[in-house]
């Protein structure tokens, strides 16, 4: 024994004043711009920045051998 959708909003409708379905539509209104709001602050909020990369430890860098090639001529 069901109630279909459309008789219990019948029935809501009939239960409520003029002005409280004006209400209610206007408090809907309200936090569908209220919702909006937030969600343009949210996608027009910077993303946050990435961590650092650690910092290379340098690497020593070896003096070129000496060659007999490249040694001063005496």
């Amino acid at each position: 024994m069901g109630v279909s959708a459309g008789v219990m909003i019948a029935e809501d409708d009939d239960l409520l004043g003029a002005g409280s379905q004006q209400q209610m539509a206007s408090d809907i209104a309200k936090l569908k711009a209220d919702e909006q709001d937030v969600f343009d602050k949210i996608s027009s909020a910077s993303p946050p920045r990435p961590a650092a990369a650690p910092a290379r430890k340098p690497v020593p860098v070896a003096p070129p051998l000496q060659s007999s090639e490249t040694s001063p001529v005496r």
